[in-house]
């Protein structure tokens, strides 16, 4: 076993390879095969179905008509115009019809669109395992990744025709390519770059990104005493990205904020409005709390380790990705204004992945970490 370990593809571990990966694919295709389209398809599925049958050169009521004949939804031409609100925030989401096309002409609505949604867990829990043994070693890899793939809400909640893995797997691919505790090669910053823009014709999730880096600079720089860290590059490289992606989305999607978070809190003015957001955080955090404790026990015990080691080791660049990363998030979730089963929350795993790694390496004394740049250890001090 320990042999299985030590031999690697592309920084991630046989083990991995051959045991969490392919045993996280029958969890999937269990649950594909145990499900209909009333619970593989849902609501906003309708949208990024159409789109892949437009695609594939259907026209916009012939791509409606077939949609509606498979998964029932409720929908009309008129559903795809610029009159519906929902449309104009769906209509820059490109990526993910895109990729489905060609499974959608092999393998029909079902297989297909669910195709890249099951691809994108695989990859999702590649990326991760891939950071967790840079920063550990295979045997915290192993254990946390395989933690990780016994997720409710990863392989049967939110494993549905929408763009919610897929851009999961993004951000996998964002965290491993970020400055942690080493520096960063000019491969590592085009990855970011890359990742970033197709985080943005996947789904918009606000200033996630950019947050990540401005968490990692700042704890960093009060560490070292300085502003210059392995973080700075990186971060003036996607600044005026993120700055580009913001303008572009707003022209394409516009959502007024004020207007979403007022209507949900029942407000009326700014200073009221402004008022009603930490009320709203704390019934959001409340409801996600116990969506974990009921459907979830893995995820929860994950994201409690997390929370655990960021207040024991406040001053770690881990905590201050965990801290950023949070905050973007209800800089997305509040204007929502409604728990959504860890739909939105589900981006932070990657960064509760490499927390709960932290933990488990303190708890597991023998297990040795290799030297990563300018520091010895990872281990919790």
């Amino acid at each position: 076993m320990n042999r299985q370990l030590q031999r690697s593809l592309f920084g991630v571990s046989f083990a991995i390879l051959f045991a969490v990966l392919p045993f996280t694919a029958y969890l999937l295709y269990v649950h594909l095969h145990l499900n209909g389209p009333s619970v593989l398809f849902p609501p906003d599925s309708a949208y990024y179905t159409v789109m892949t049958l437009r695609d594939l050169g259907y026209s916009i009521p012939h791509a409606v008509t077939k949609a509606h004949d498979y998964t029932g939804l409720q929908m009309t031409p008129a559903t795809f115009t610029d009159a519906n609100p929902t449309w104009l925030l769906v209509r820059s989401r490109v990526l993910y019809p895109l990729l489905s096309a060609p499974f959608v002409a092999i393998l029909g609505l079902k297989f297909g669109m669910l195709a890249v949604p099951g691809i994108s867990v695989i990859a999702f829990l590649f990326l991760t395992g891939r950071t967790l043994q840079r920063l550990y070693g295979p045997v915290v890899a192993l254990i946390v990744t395989f933690a990780v793939s016994f997720s409710f809400v990863l392989t049967e909640e939110l494993f549905f025709a929408t763009t919610d893995l897929l851009a999961l797997a993004f951000v996998a691919l964002f965290v491993d390519s970020l400055p942690l505790h080493r520096r960063n090669s000019t491969g590592n910053n085009v990855m970011l770059c890359v990742a970033v823009i197709l985080i943005a014709i996947t789904r918009q999730i606000g200033v996630y990104p950019l947050a990540l880096l401005c968490g990692g600079w700042l704890w960093s720089a009060l560490s070292a005493r300085s502003w210059r860290t392995p973080w700075i590059t990186p971060a003036l490289l996607i600044a005026p990205l993120t700055i580009v992606i913001v303008v572009v989305s707003e022209i394409i999607s516009p959502v007024n904020v004020q207007t979403l978070v007022s209507d949900h809190a029942g407000t009326t003015g700014l200073a009221s409005t402004l008022a009603s957001v930490p009320g709203t955080v704390w019934s959001l955090t409340i409801a996600d709390v116990h969506f974990m404790q009921n459907k979830d026990r893995i995820l929860f015990m994950l994201f409690g380790l997390a929370a655990i080691f960021a207040v024991l080791r406040p001053r770690t660049e881990e905590t201050g990705l965990l801290i950023a990363g949070t905050a973007a998030v209800y800089l997305v979730t509040v204007p929502i204004g409604v728990s959504v089963g860890m739909r939105y929350e589900i981006i932070l795993l990657p960064l509760v992945a490499i927390a709960a790694g932290r933990v488990v390496q303190a708890l597991g004394h023998r297990i040795t970490v290799p030297q990563q740049g300018d520091r010895s250890s990872t281990s919790m001090r």
